[in-house]
């Protein structure tokens, strides 16, 4: 593995966030912040292959990462499976390789159907994205 490609420990209060899929596991890691709370919390570390040719964090990775925040911010809360509907992102600001890049999403509300869920990233105490996500539930838990 390329020396540029390795993340640190994550930071305290963090974990790995657990099975997460093809997809995420090229992608990741990813960690979940375990503590309760208003909001689900997750970080990841900027790496090389996180990157565009400019050096700053590739648009198509914060949009996965606030996606996996809003989903899990969901998850929380679910009483079944369900997929993203909608996402809606906004670029605020420019990430680094070799920084941590943290997320909070939140429920705002939830219908038979459908879970309405909202989210920042921010690195420090900056932000660099806002994004909004619309879930279709497809099964309840029996």
């Amino acid at each position: 593995m390329n020396e540029d490609d390795v993340s640190p420990p994550p930071p305290p209060g963090y974990g790995d966030a657990g099975p997460s899929g093809p997809f995420l596991t090229e992608n990741g890691p990813l960690f979940l912040k375990f503590e309760e709370g208003p909001f689900t919390e997750q970080c990841f570390f900027v790496r090389k292959r996180h990157v565009n040719t400019k050096g700053m964090l590739h648009g198509g990775m914060i949009a996965t990462f606030m996606d996996s925040v809003l989903a899990r911010t969901v998850l929380a809360g679910a009483e079944g499976q369900f997929v993203t509907v909608h996402l809606a992102t906004s670029f605020l600001a420019v990430a680094k390789q070799g920084e941590w890049v943290y997320g909070e999403g939140r429920v705002v509300r939830a219908t038979p159907d459908l879970i309405f869920a909202d989210a920042r990233a921010y690195v420090d105490s900056k932000d660099i994205a806002r994004a909004t996500g619309i879930f279709k539930v497809l099964r309840r838990r029996a």
